[in-house]
């Protein structure tokens, strides 16, 4: 038994199936963000899945925060309303009690894909990182290309840009230990006195503490700064859009988006299937990744896309191999604290 909303086209409206109605077993219900990686999902993922197995896969769009309340709510009534959810890396592990275990080794589609992909509770839907965008008309002859260079506002002047992270706090402290000489396979876990000593150093010179991707992108297409950390996805569509700057990925520190399906979800098996059907979905992938400008995790995909897009997308070899890897589990641990310290020191 649940609620279904249901998305009519072109509009953002919703049916509410009956309090009463018996979950199909020719249907699963992903909880969605809505915006382009709703559209792109639909378009290459679930209904790709619907044609070849006849199982309806409807989205439910909530936004991510509201997702988890939504779900513990759900587990005390025990009436469901969608089988998988969105997830970072971190909720992996911190609501790691109401997901469903996936043995990934039987999963088909998994052999085709590349190492990552497949979490014990979860499907990998996309990666990115949080990188330097610099203006490449200001720094003609010699661009940054580091967090030291970031740091550095005698040899590459300009204003500049970093992220209030909100529930991220880890992102700039993790930057400032970089551009401080830790190397990144000893970045975790943070030494967070001597991250927010050199981060002492740059706030002087940080014009826009930027909330959000689409603020992120209007002061890089506005060249409000000279240099920003931002989203490799959303560098990606500004460059595309005309914005005159590049990216660097050394020291970028890696994100990941997942799909996961819930422990007591209605149609489990269903939704584990689907899951292993969009790791081998090839075309659907490169569409996908056409559309939100993020990487995917197989290389029959990466290997259908023009050589000039592989330098955006993380899961490339050699970009995969300069970006810093978080400590999960260190984070998630950790995570009241460190957005309590970022707080703290933004607006003193």
């Amino acid at each position: 038994m649940r609620l279904l909303n249901r998305i009519l086209q072109g509009a953002a409206l919703l049916t509410l199936i009956a309090a009463g109605a018996v979950a199909s077993a020719d249907e699963i219900v992903v909880a969605a963000n809505g915006g382009t990686m709703r559209e792109a999902r639909d378009d290459f993922y679930f209904k790709p899945f619907t044609k070849k197995t006849g199982t309806k896969v409807i989205p439910f769009d909530i936004e991510i925060y509201d997702q988890w309340a939504r779900v513990k709510a759900m587990q005390r009534t025990g009436k469901y309303e969608f089988d998988i959810v969105n997830a970072s890396a971190a909720d992996l592990i911190l609501h790691r009690d109401i997901l469903a275990p996936m043995n990934c080794a039987s999963l088909p589609n998994v052999k085709k894909a590349l190492p990552g992909a497949c979490d014990p509770y979860a499907m990998s839907s996309h990666a990115g990182a949080l990188l330097l965008m610099y203006n490449k008309d200001v720094f003609k002859s010699r661009a940054p290309r580091t967090w030291a260079d970031f740091w550095d506002v005698k040899a590459f002047p300009g204003p500049r840009a970093l992220p209030d992270s909100g529930d991220r706090a880890w992102w700039v402290p993790a930057a400032a230990l970089l551009a401080d000489g830790v190397k990144k396979e000893n970045l975790f876990p943070l030494d967070l006195d001597r991250a927010y000593r050199k981060m002492d150093q740059i706030k002087p010179h940080i014009n826009v503490w930027w909330k959000t991707a689409a603020q992120m992108m209007q002061i890089v297409r506005d060249k409000e700064i000279v240099m920003t950390m931002g989203f490799s996805g959303r560098a990606f569509t500004a460059i595309q859009d005309g914005a005159p700057f590049d990216i660097s990925w050394e020291g970028a520190l890696h994100d990941q988006g997942y799909l996961a399906v819930l422990k007591d979800a209605p149609n489990r098996r269903k939704a584990i299937e689907f899951l292993d059907f969009m790791i081998g979905e090839v075309d659907g992938q490169v569409n996908f990744m056409n559309k939100i400008n993020y990487s995917t995790f197989t290389q029959a995909a990466l290997d259908k896309v023009p050589p000039a897009r592989l330098k955006f997308y993380a899961t490339v070899p050699e970009n995969a191999a300069k970006v810093a890897r978080p400590d999960w589990e260190w984070i998630a641990k950790n995570q009241g604290m460190l957005n309590d310290r970022f707080n703290k020191w933004i607006t003193r």
